[in-house]
């Protein structure tokens, strides 16, 4: 060999060297990328993590609601009628004398005291059922849900069940003392009772609607894991496609060294026996 010259086996072993460099660079630049997706599908698994965590708070937050609904339904419900039916026995002339008549031997006006004892009793019952019933509506309305697209319909019917209720007619009966007057004839006792009952009602009706929506927001969180597993498995597909690239980048690299040692020994042993 000339000085100066490299051999036919020695530009092999060059181009060899700079073919696999070459595939060496272009692998590292697709583990680049591959790493850009894997993040960018690491924050989407995130999202819709979080988002499916948010449906479970809001379900759950739903189906409080939907319970503390019907609790206080079903109690107002079952004072209402224990109520009512002490109040068809109070206007029971001969059914209060003859189960006072000790009572009444030891004290003339037992029955006109516990006659205003029992007004009493609607009138506290009748104020708590209202200021509940207000309590509710500010609680529903704490919770935002109009903000959330699903749930607009549903939070505008809610809306109108308590705008239906009259507040301004109800109010007047929290006054004392025209509801102790006011029960002191019998007649009226079935306005108290309509008018309790219509705000019971209103928690039946809005629990309707909480269900229909938490019916939305466990589809929602089913929809959001089901993204997230689909995103997971990406993921897992991206990581071994890179961890693959990852690999030919090393193994060109080492026959890159490889095919510079064999040239670097050639070179060696040529100079060698000239």
């Amino acid at each position: 060999m000339r000085r100066g010259s490299l051999s036919n086996s020695s530009i092999f072993l060059v181009v060899c060297a700079a073919i696999f460099a070459i595939a060496s660079f272009i692998f590292d630049q697709l583990v680049i990328q591959y790493e850009d997706k894997v993040r960018t599908q690491n924050s989407n698994y995130q999202s819709m993590i979080f988002d499916a965590i948010n449906a479970s708070e809001l379900d759950l937050n739903l189906k409080n609601l939907g319970l503390l609904s019907h609790a206080k339904a079903s109690g107002a419900e079952f004072q209402n009628q224990f109520l009512y039916k002490v109040s068809t026995l109070r206007f029971d002339d001969k059914y209060m004398k003859r189960t006072y008549s000790e009572a009444i031997k030891i004290n003339n006006n037992y029955l006109k005291e516990q006659f205003e004892t029992y007004k009493s009793i609607i009138s506290i019952h009748y104020n708590r059922v209202m200021a509940e019933n207000i309590m509710f509506q500010r609680l529903i309305e704490s919770y935002s849900l109009e903000d959330f697209d699903e749930f607009k319909k549903h939070q505008l019917k809610i809306n109108a069940i308590f705008n239906k209720v009259d507040h301004n007619k109800n109010q007047k009966f929290s006054d004392k003392t025209f509801l102790k007057t006011f029960l002191n004839e019998k007649k009226n006792y079935k306005t108290i009772w309509e008018n309790i009952n219509a705000l019971v009602i209103t928690y039946d009706k809005v629990r309707e609607q909480l269900t229909k929506m938490e019916l939305i927001a466990e589809k929602l969180y089913d929809e959001k894991i089901k993204e997230a597993e689909q995103i997971s498995k990406k993921i897992s597909k991206l990581k071994s496609t890179k961890n693959f690239f990852i690999l030919f980048s090393v193994l060109f690299q080492i026959l890159s060294l490889t095919a510079l040692l064999i040239l670097f020994r050639s070179i060696v042993d040529e100079r060698l026996k000239d």
